[in-house]
Parts: C-alpha cells; structure tokens; sequence
C-alpha cells in the first residue's frame, strides 16, 4: 500500500470518526443536597396551626369529619377527629387559622336538627265490579259517592267490598299494613 493511500484512508477515518456520534453512552452521577422543606412540598412549620374544639349536638361527628375533611389545608399535621365517647360528641381540629374559620362556618349549616319525620295513612278499598245488576254489598259510606262517579265513567252497574285495609308509613322508614286479610263477597 502506498503511503499516499495510507494517508488518505487514515485521513477519512479520522473526518468520519469527527463527524459520527459516540456510540458508548457516558453517565454521569449528580448528587443534591436538599433540605427537609425541598424534600416534601406538603412541609410546612406547626407553629401557624390552632386547635379547636367543636361540640356536635344533632349529626353524626363521623359523618361530619368526612365531610368536612375536604375544607382542611391538607398539610402535614393538619387534622380533623371526631369523637363520640360517653355521650361527649366532638370534632377536634388543628389547622390554620382560615381553615378553621371555614370548617366552623360550614358545621354551623350542617349540625342542624333533624326534622321530624311526617307520618301518612292510607285506606285502600279494594271492589269487585259487576255490569250485571245488583245490590252494593258492604260498601263503607265514604265510598258512596265514589261508586257514582265510578259507575258512570266505567259503565258498571254493581260494586262489591273484596277487602279494606290501612297502610300507614313515615318518611325514611318502611310501609307496614293492617287490615282484613280475608275477601268479603
């Protein structure tokens, strides 16, 4: 090989090795310093928080502390119990200030008494009809004028009592029934 080529071969290998990447990675390992405020972003100095004390007369602390839990800061060490131990029903709190200014407000629209609940009561009446002509048999009085009413839309001509029974209930709770159990013809 002539020197010329040599050179020129060695040449073109140095211009292309200038111009390609590095093919063997290179890692380097940096290490930082942080401090326990860096660390955690939720980090925050106790000093700022206050503790109170809330009374809960007419819910469920509980229930209250779910639900107010959203209104809390959220930092570390901000805290929301409820308590309901010897009759002593409580919600303790420690955040700042604002936060508890703001759960204070929303327990005073939420601990509100429960309303009573309204009972209702139904008599339920149940017939037999018949177009063949006959006498009422054992209608209650008050169905009277509801016969008339019903023979004339209907076009039946005769009523009977199958069965009556009352069905009494109040909001929340479930519907219990008295009443004949028996059908009268």
């Amino acid at each position: 090989m002539a020197p010329s080529l040599f050179l020129k071969t060695l040449a073109t290998a140095a211009l292309f090795a200038t111009l390609a990447p590095a093919q063997t990675p290179q890692t380097k390992s940096v290490q930082v310093e942080t401090s326990p405020a860096a660390k955690d972003p939720e980090y925050v100095i106790t000093k700022d928080f206050r503790t109170k004390v809330f009374i809960v007369q007419h819910s469920s602390p509980f229930q209250l502390q779910g639900i107010l839990a959203p209104l809390g800061s959220g930092f570390r060490g901000a805290t929301i119990r409820a308590s309901d131990g010897d009759g002593l029903r409580t919600l303790s709190v420690r955040d700042f200030p604002e936060n508890l200014a703001t759960i204070e407000e929303a327990l005073k629209r939420l601990d509100v008494p429960i309303p009573t609940a309204k009972e209702a009561e139904f008599q339920i009446h149940v017939l037999f009809a018949s177009k063949q002509e006959s006498p009422d048999e054992g209608i209650p009085e008050a169905l009277r004028g509801v016969l008339t009413s019903l023979r004339f839309t209907l076009a039946f001509r005769s009523f009977s009592l199958a069965t009556s029974f009352v069905q009494r209930g109040s909001a929340g709770k479930g519907v219990f029934g008295q009443g004949q159990a028996e059908l009268t013809s």
